[in-house]
């Protein structure tokens, strides 16, 4: 408790701060009248004073001082005339009908309250409370009863309906408060359980499941449903006397608490909830709510106060009415049927809203002043948005639009959409173009208008004229902030968020004015970007966009964004225009030399690589082809494709003084090597373009030089498998290129010829050892003896030229396992020295003993393992087993017997036909 008090004096704290400003805030009133008052009748005769009231549909019950309940009807009278302005204050809507009169209690009807769901019409007077029905007044209850009799010195009451179950909680004169519960068996309210207070109650209502108590300094939150203590919301008068009473009123979702004459606004939890308090020019008689509308009766005139979410506005309408002394709204909740009035019990629901009405006569509220009955009425909701939007107070009329949105006193789209639209307006005269834009874009108007805003800025065909659209005179007059740099910078930063949300995709099929207004919009768009230099253009254009051609065209060229120029011609599918602006670039034909962003031909490749027209393709290659032909080749080295290898081929070879073995060359190296072609033709006709390239005496302009070509050749034999070596074989010269002849006799197998290149012609006896190595094979007959041919060769030497000894010593000391020394001996020469044969003799000496040592230990381990198998099969004969009569066959069950049975290792005897089954 004492941290609840703690928290109520850092509120006590804001309303020192709030109360000063109450002068200011009137002054920011709206200023519009949402409420019509009209007198019902005259002072009633013949009675002291009202002092209660209630309500069923078009019944108003009055209950009085002397103990008289007077009955009216209510007819509401619906003018002839249709009104748009709202009710004149002389107008009269309304009036009664007197039903009935009579004596009712001997004491004054200090409460009274209307349950049209129960038919019932609550009465406190004299201390007690009674039940009557509604329709023709007969007692259903003559005094509710607690745990004793019937409850007697009853100050107040307060009804509440929660999921179809009633509750209602009474006051004493003494310090406690009762629960009581609807029995709809009973027809009666049935005593549930009393708690005791601290002090007398002053005032009393509900607040969802939670009760709130008022006493003279402070206010408790009871909870009714748990069982948990009673909490202070806060003290009241923060201690001492003050001149002013204790009142609270339950709004929907938040409670009203007077504290020095200031309403603190709290939730039902008893939490803090707006941050300044709701202040009034005194303390009111009585309030009322009308959502959203707060209604204070003082003692002179009525004050009318707009709650909306985040947001009190006080003074918003002054009423004058002296001597309020009751309101018709009863201390009641309704929390199952929430409409628009929150359960507070006022008026009767009507299916529909009449437009033509002036008046909403189901949000209504009724009082009493002097003896004499007044109906407080509301306008309706489009009446008092256009009453606001004629005075220039658009925030005030969208805030009442948004409150009666879904519901169905929502305000036309249209009537919405024009407030907007002039709030809109009111702000960009201002300069506030931000805010400004958020207001057009929650409206679906068409946005050539905001466009007309921006006077001759945007090319014609995105604008309509200024007068056409209706530009407000102070807007007009507003336009010239826009001559101020800052001011433009700004206001085109707005109008791109703007039209960036009110596009229509490309996508989306259009007809008519959507069509034009879609190109409007993207036109406009791209224009704004451009103005503010914006880094967000180049998306813009790259996607799909409804842009018109023209204006984009000219506004691009003329601004030197060719290469934003280049992306909407692509978007727009216009490549030959494309093109032929990145050719001009790239070879510096363009009038506009100082532009270098699309200089060279790697602009124009990307592009090409993008496209699928073979046509478009093939048009705009050949300058980058001519120009720098082996990075054109990107063009063509794609994943997909629109030409065969034998159509770019043909393209290259139509290239006039250019580079076209290189290109082609460049482009077969990339199929074979890159993409793993195993095209034979492919693999032969880059053989011959290399084979060309090298007997060829105009290679001046191509791009490799011969060495490189020859080595590239050499690698491709060397690592092909796919080419025809016979048919290339026929092409090579004979009296060159042996080393390239030598590999071709290789790969068929004409081994002898191949060494006979490589021994006589290129006298490389390195690679003719290396040939030899990687073609021996001891299980093939053709290549058994490759290393005795080699010998053969060295020692039969073309004529002229001398045996080559100590080539073949060499290779028969290097390569003694490989070679038969039978067949090596006798093809030695007799008059080679023995003792230049010493050194092989011995190694293949040593080989062949190694040789036999290690097949005789094979042997010898043969023999041991074939030995001991012997033994193991002699004691796996000599095992036995016994069968006796007894003994089963653990697969069937069933006995041995004399039947063929099977024996396993691990000692189980079965059935030799169930062991082959398992």
């Amino acid at each position: 408790m004492n941290h609840s008090r703690s928290h109520s004096s850092s509120l006590d704290d804001n309303l020192t701060t709030s109360s000063s400003h109450h002068s200011s805030t009137q002054s920011h009133s709206p200023g519009y009248k949402p409420f019509h008052l009209q007198q019902l009748c005259p002072p009633i005769a013949g009675i002291k004073s009202i002092e209660s009231l209630a309500v069923w549909g078009n019944t108003i019950y009055v209950g009085t001082s002397d103990g008289i309940l007077i009955i009216y009807d209510v007819i509401y009278e619906r003018p002839k005339r249709v009104f748009h302005s709202g009710a004149s204050e002389s107008q009269k809507l309304f009036s009664l009908e007197l039903q009935q009169r009579k004596s009712f209690s001997k004491k004054a009807i200090t409460q009274l309250c209307a349950v049209s769901e129960l038919s019932m019409l609550i009465s406190l007077s004299d201390g007690i409370i009674r039940l009557h029905t509604l329709n023709y007044l007969n007692e259903m209850d003559k005094g509710l009863r607690n745990d004793k009799g019937v409850m007697k010195n009853c100050t107040m009451f307060a009804l509440k309906k929660h999921q179809n179950e009633w509750r209602l909680v009474v006051t004493f004169k003494k310090k406690k408060i009762s629960l009581l519960k609807w029995h709809p068996k009973e027809n009666t309210f049935k005593w549930v359980q009393d708690l005791t207070m601290p002090d007398v109650v002053k005032k009393l209502a509900w607040a969802d499941e939670n009760v709130l108590v008022g006493f003279k300094r402070e206010y408790f939150l009871v909870h009714s449903s748990q069982n948990k203590p009673p909490h202070v919301v806060f003290n009241a008068n923060g201690g001492g006397s003050s001149q002013y009473e204790c009142d609270c009123k339950v709004l929907p979702n938040e409670m009203l608490i007077c504290q020095t004459g200031l309403y603190v606004v709290i939730s039902h939890e008893g939490a803090a909830g707006r941050h300044r308090p709701i202040t009034w020019g005194e303390q009111p008689a009585a309030l009322a709510y009308l959502n959203p509308y707060l209604v204070g009766a003082l003692s002179n005139y009525l004050e009318v106060v707009l709650l909306t979410k985040n947001r009190v506005t006080p003074r918003l309408q002054i009423i004058p009415l002296e001597g309020v002394t009751c309101i018709s709204q009863p201390n009641y909740v309704d929390l199952d049927e929430k409409q628009i009035d929150e359960g507070q019990g006022v008026g009767y629901p009507l299916s529909k809203v009449d437009p033509d009405d002036p008046v909403i006569p189901e949000f209504r509220t009724f009082l009493a002043a002097k003896n004499a009955l007044y109906i407080l009425c509301m306008n309706q909701f489009f009446i008092q948005a256009r009453e606001l939007q004629d005075k220039g107070r658009f925030k005030y009329a969208l805030q009442l639009c948004d409150i009666v949105e879904g519901t169905k006193y929502e305000v036309e789209t249209w009537r919405v959409n024009t407030i907007h639209m002039e709030y809109g307006y009111h702000l960009f005269a201002k300069a506030e173009y931000e805010k400004a834009m958020m207001e057009f874009n929650e409206t679906d108007s068409d946005p050539r208008m905001v466009l007309a805003l921006f006077g001759d800025i945007f090319p014609c065909n995105s604008r309509t004229d200024s007068q056409v659209v209706g530009l407000p005179e102070k807007t007009r007059q507003g336009l010239r902030h826009l001559e101020n740099p800052k001011n433009k910078r700004d206001a085109l930063n707005a109008l791109i968020q703007y039209l960036s949300c009110r596009r229509i995709p490309a996508q989306k099929a259009s007809h008519g004015d959507d069509e034009v207004i879609g190109e409007a919009i993207d036109t406009s768009l791209l224009y704004a970007l451009l103005l503010n230099e914006d880094e967000y253009m180049s998306p813009l254009l790259e996607n799909d966009n409804r842009c018109n051609i023209a204006d984009s065209e000219n506004i691009l060229d003329k601004c030197r964004k060719y290469k934003e120029l280049v992306l909407f011609y692509k978007t727009k599918q216009l490549h030959a225009k494309s093109l032929a602006l990145l050719k001009a670039h790239g070879e510096k034909t363009h009038p506009d030399r100082d532009y270098h962003e699309l200089d060279g031909v790697a602009p124009t490749i990307q592009y090409l690589r993008d496209l699928q027209d073979a046509d478009l393709i093939q048009r705009f290659s050949r300058w980058v082809l001519k120009k720098e032909p082996l990075k054109a080749l990107e063009i063509f080295t794609r994943e997909y494709s629109p030409f065969e290898i034998d159509d770019i081929l043909e393209l290259f070879e139509s290239i006039e003084d250019g580079q076209v073995m290189s290109m082609k060359i460049g482009y077969l190296e990339y199929k074979i090597h890159e993409k793993d072609s195993m095209d034979a033709d492919l693999h032969n006709t880059l053989i011959l373009l290399y084979l060309n390239y090298l007997q060829s005496d105009n290679v001046e302009n191509e791009c490799f030089d011969k060495e490189d070509i020859s080595d590239r050749l050499i690698e491709m034999l060397k690592e092909s498998d796919y080419y025809h070596p016979e048919k290339m074989l026929s092409k090579f010269p004979p009296n060159d290129l042996f080393l390239e002849r030598a590999i071709l006799l290789g790969k068929i197998d004409r081994h002898d010829q191949a060494l006979m290149y490589y021994i006589h012609k290129l006298d490389r006896t390195d690679l003719a050892e290396e040939y030899c190595v990687e073609r021996y094979d001891e299980n093939n007959m053709s290549t058994r003896d490759i290393f005795i041919t080699a010998i053969q060769l060295y020692l039969q030497p073309p004529e002229g030229k001398e045996p080559r000894i100590e080539d073949v010593i060499r290779l028969l000391v290097q390569h003694y396992d490989k070679i038969d020394i039978i067949k090596a001996l006798q093809l030695i020469p007799d008059d080679i020295y023995l003792k230049n044969l010493e050194f092989y003799l011995q190694e293949v000496l040593r080989e062949h003993v190694q040789k036999r040592r290690r097949k005789l230990v094979m042997k010898n381990l043969a023999r041991s393992e074939n030995m001991q198998v012997q033994e193991q099969y002699i004691l796996e004969r000599q095992r036995h087993v016994k069968i006796r009569v007894n003994k089963t066959c653990p697969v069937c069950k069933k006995a041995i017997g004399s039947s063929a049975f099977a024996l396993d290792p691990n000692g189980v005897v079965t059935h030799f036909v169930c062991h082959k089954r398992a």
